[in-house]
């Protein structure tokens, strides 16, 4: 097994045992579907920056059948996305929002950078780390309005 195929198989029992340790099981209605819907833009944004060359994932699982990843796009994504919308915290002053919105895409582009500078899990072409960061910040944020607006909550 390669380090690349390692990092990718830790990163998904990672955030398996994340949302086994931080999500109520009486709260699995709201995980199905913070989850799928998660997957939507995630798959959309990763297949687009993939086809117009800003990026590639040279190894990756599944790489005869698509370019992106599938395990950022499809798991560990939304995985993270159902862990900023289950514990956003909707009823506290705004700048514990803002610091919350801000915290998710930041660990993970943190995550990113080493990743893409000693791995080849990922290669920026005319891609920037500020990029993920935003589109993290995009997804997670549009992910919470739905989910929001799916089970009848206040948006913050």
């Amino acid at each position: 097994m390669s380090v690349e195929t390692g990092i990718e198989a830790v990163s998904c029992v990672i955030a398996a045992w994340l949302l086994w340790l931080f999500i109520p099981r009486d709260r699995m209605r709201e995980v199905h579907v913070s989850f799928l819907v998660a997957q939507a833009p995630a798959w959309f944004l990763g297949v687009l920056v993939v086809e117009l060359g800003l990026l590639e994932y040279p190894v990756r699982f599944f790489s005869d059948a698509v370019r992106t990843s599938f395990t950022f796009e499809f798991f560990i994504l939304p995985a993270m996305s159902v862990l900023y919308n289950l514990h956003f915290p909707a009823r506290s002053v705004w700048w514990k929002k803002l610091a919350f919105a801000l915290f998710f895409p930041t660990w993970i582009t943190l995550l990113e950078i080493p990743i893409e500078k000693y791995t080849q899990l990922l290669s920026y072409i005319h891609w920037h780390w500020s990029a993920t960061w935003g589109s993290l910040l995009f997804v997670f944020h549009l992910c919470y309005l739905y989910y929001c607006w799916f089970f009848s909550k206040k948006a913050a």
